[in-house]
């Protein structure tokens, strides 16, 4: 093999490695694994059942029925979801160090379903987000102790 062919083969192995390099840190990060019950079709007050897998230990996750998340939003920047972890039966708190007042993430849960549900917003009105087709999803993202990291966000659609 010639020099310059030789050369060029190592520029290009060595870009190809650097790529794989950068982009294996970032599958590790994989979003939450999510299996409900029943995702069409739902009646308002439906319960539903969740699995959940990959989430990381010592961490946890919420879970809501939130209407049109997206992606790292949170109720800061938005994010609308049906009750709170304080309304029971509205939202889970599931983690896999067991932390008080949380669910297992490990085992199964369940979730009520609304066709629509009421806010109030900063300025004390009532606002109703009517769930019909593909307005509301469930939305799994990083607990308290990590609101910020999206690393575990995922959606999945109900329609």
């Amino acid at each position: 093999m010639s020099n310059s062919k030789f050369i060029s083969r190592s520029v290009v192995l060595s870009a190809l490695v650097s790529v794989l390099v950068a982009v294996a840190p970032a599958q590790g990060l994989a979003a939450v694994g999510v299996s409900v019950s029943k995702t069409e079709k739902l009646a308002d007050l439906e319960v539903v059942s969740i699995k959940l897998a990959n989430v990381p230990a010592g961490q946890g996750v919420y879970i809501s029925q939130c209407f049109k998340p997206t992606l790292g939003q949170r109720a800061a920047t938005g994010l609308i979801c049906n009750g709170s972890v304080t309304e029971t039966g509205t939202m889970i708190w599931a983690t896999t160090d067991g932390q008080r007042g949380s669910q297992s993430a490990t085992g199964e849960l369940v979730l009520m379903m609304r066709s629509s549900f009421s806010k109030i917003d900063a300025n004390g009105a009532s606002k109703t987000y009517d769930c019909g087709v593909s307005n509301c999803s469930l939305f799994v993202y990083r607990d308290h102790r990590g609101i910020t990291d999206t690393a575990l966000d995922t959606i999945v659609p109900l329609i």
